[in-house]
């Protein structure tokens, strides 16, 4: 058998999440005569992607598909659908090793494999990429709103490690919580505090939305934590 594939100033290595499977999209194959078109159908991205098909360590029968992050960073998630076309394979069975390289922590995140099988002989020598393609950006991450202008809402260190404080002028009972840029939420509770100390030690590093709710009004903000 044949197998062919494999906030930049503040937090350079943070990235979305530890490639989270849900995040990683759908792999299939479409093969015409000695050409693959390689499909990731709907993965979730950073939203200001740029992505760059790379085909490298090609073997007898294994193929490896990394695609680059070469966007700028934007705090939010899409969903895009990526492709990449292959030409001049010579017949056999394949298994692609598809992977991805997160751009503000240069995390490779292993995909999944996916195999096919070409019947027509190669019509040159060398294999060679003749296509990629890259989906407009369907956002899925994004927050539901952003803060009103005359309302004070303040997080701070930012970047934090440890102890993240919070300031709104905001009066009453509010709702805080803590979630991923997958809008996963990771911490909630409630205070009438205008002012508030919170442990955020036990999250991972990267980016993460906090929100402050009030029956009147959602508001939110970013911080980073390394």
């Amino acid at each position: 058998m044949r197998s062919i594939f494999l906030l930049l100033a503040f937090c350079p290595f943070f990235g979305f999440g530890q490639c989270d499977p849900s995040s990683l999209g759908t792999l299939r194959a479409e093969v015409y005569g000695d050409m693959v078109t390689l499909f990731n159908d709907t993965a979730s991205r950073n939203c200001g992607a740029v992505y760059s098909m790379e085909i490298t360590s090609i073997g007898d029968d294994t193929l490896k598909w990394l695609q680059r992050d070469l966007g700028s960073v934007a705090y939010c998630i899409c969903n895009f659908n990526l492709s990449v076309t292959i030409d001049s394979l010579t017949s056999g069975s394949y298994t692609v090793k598809a992977y991805y390289q997160e751009l503000m922590s240069g995390q490779v995140c292993f995909i999944g494999t996916l195999p096919f099988t070409v019947t027509q002989p190669g019509s040159y020598s060398t294999i060679s990429i003749t296509g990629q393609d890259q989906s407009p950006c369907f956002v899925v991450g994004e927050p539901e709103s952003k803060p009103d202008n005359d309302v004070v809402l303040k997080v701070f260190p930012n970047p934090v490690r440890e102890i993240l404080h919070i300031q709104t002028s905001i009066p009453g009972e509010k709702i805080i919580r803590i979630s991923d840029l997958r809008s996963v939420s990771l911490k909630e509770f409630t205070s009438g505090q205008n002012e508030i100390s919170m442990d955020i030690s036990t999250l991972v590093s990267g980016m993460f939305i906090l929100t402050l709710q009030t029956k009147e009004r959602t508001m939110h903000t970013y911080f980073c934590k390394y």
